[in-house]
C-alpha cells in the first residue's frame, strides 16, 4: 500500500463524509447560496428542491467518501485513484442534475424566473453563448498540450517527474507509459473543463442559472474561471515536460506560486462580489411559495 496515496485518500474521504453528513443533517437550515450545497439553477429556484437534493447529495458524498477510504487497498497509483473519484463525482452530479431538472419542470413550470417576463417557463432560459475570444482561449490549452506532447514524445525519458516538493525538486515519478495513459489524459480533461462548461450552458442553461443575478455576468464568470484554471494547468504541464527533458524548471516555483495566488485572488473577489449582490437582491424579495 502506497503511504502517500493512503494519506491523501483518507483525507479526501473524511472531507467528503463530513461534508455529506452536514448537507444531510442541516439541509433545511442551510440557506440557498452560491458557495455551499447542491448549487444549480433548479435547486436555487426552489426551497423544496434545495432541501431535497442537498440531502440526496449528502448521501452520495458519504458513499463516495467511504469508497475513497477503501480504494488504497486496491489501487496504489494516486492518479488512478483521483480519476476514479472524479468519475464517481461527475456521474453522481449528472444523475442528480437530471433528476432535479425533471422534477423542476413539473414544480416550477409556471414560476417567474427573474428575467422580466412574467410566467416564462423555467426551462426556456436562454443560454449565454461564449464570445469567440473565450472559445479560442478555452480551446488553446488542450490543443497546445496535445501538440506539444506529440512533438516532444521522442525526447521524453522513461521516467517523468510529476510531483515536486516546495523547493522544486521532484519527489514522484511516472513511467512514460503510465504518464501517457493516466497523467496526460487527466491533464487534458482538466484543460477541457471550460469547453464542457460552454457546452453544458448551451444545452442546459438552467444549470448555471442563479436567481436574482444577471445570468450573463454569472456565466461569463464561470467561463473565465475555467479558462484561467485551464491555462494554469497548461503551464504546469509544460513545466513538467520541460523538466523531464532538461532537468530544470521553465517557470521558477516562486513565480508560479505568485501567479496562482493572483488568479485565486481574482476568482475570490469576483465570487465574493457576486455572492454579496445575490444575497442583497435575494433579501429584498420574499421567498416564493416554494421557498
Amino acid at each position: 500500500m502506497n503511504m502517500i496515496t493512503c494519506v491523501i485518500s483518507v483525507f479526501i474521504g473524511l472531507i467528503l463524509i463530513i461534508t455529506g453528513i452536514i448537507l444531510y443533517l442541516f439541509a433545511e437550515r442551510i440557506p440557498r447560496n452560491l458557495l455551499f450545497g447542491f448549487r444549480i439553477g433548479y435547486t436555487l429556484s426552489s426551497k423544496k428542491l434545495w432541501v431535497k437534493y442537498n440531502r440526496l447529495s449528502g448521501i452520495v458524498l458519504v458513499f463516495i467518501g467511504l469508497v475513497t477510504l477503501f480504494l488504497p487497498l486496491f489501487i496504489s497509483n494516486i492518479m488512478v485513484l483521483i480519476l476514479i473519484l472524479l468519475g464517481l463525482i461527475i456521474v453522481s452530479t449528472i444523475t442528480l442534475t437530471y433528476m432535479a431538472s425533471r422534477e423542476a419542470k413539473q414544480e416550477l413550470s409556471f414560476e417567474t424566473v427573474g428575467l422580466g417576463v412574467a410566467g416564462r417557463r423555467i426551462w426556456r432560459i436562454m443560454p449565454v453563448k461564449p464570445s469567440p475570444l473565450r472559445i479560442i482561449l478555452a480551446v488553446l490549452p488542450p490543443l497546445l498540450s496535445i501538440i506539444l506532447t506529440l512533438y516532444l514524445l521522442p525526447y521524453l525519458p522513461n521516467l517523468i517527474p510529476v510531483h515536486y516538493d516546495i523547493s522544486g525538486a521532484p519527489n514522484r515519478w511516472d513511467t512514460l507509459n503510465d504518464f501517457l495513459k493516466i497523467t496526460f489524459p487527466f491533464i487534458i480533461g482538466i484543460e477541457c473543463l471550460p469547453l464542457i462548461f460552454m457546452l453544458v450552458e448551451i444545452k442546459a442553461p438552467m444549470i448555471f442559472y442563479a436567481p436574482r443575478l444577471p445570468k450573463k455576468k454569472f456565466v461569463n464568470l464561470l467561463y473565465d474561471i475555467g479558462i484561467m484554471m485551464a491555462w494554469l494547468v497548461m503551464l504546469v504541464y509544460i513545466d513538467i515536460l520541460y523538466y523531464a527533458i532538461n532537468n530544470k524548471h521553465i517557470i521558477p516555483m516562486t513565480m508560479f506560486t505568485v501567479l496562482i495566488l493572483i488568479v485565486v485572488a481574482i476568482i475570490l473577489v469576483e465570487i465574493t462580489w457576486l455572492t454579496i449582490r445575490w444575497k442583497k437582491n435575494w433579501g429584498m424579495l420574499k421567498y416564493n411559495s416554494y421557498g
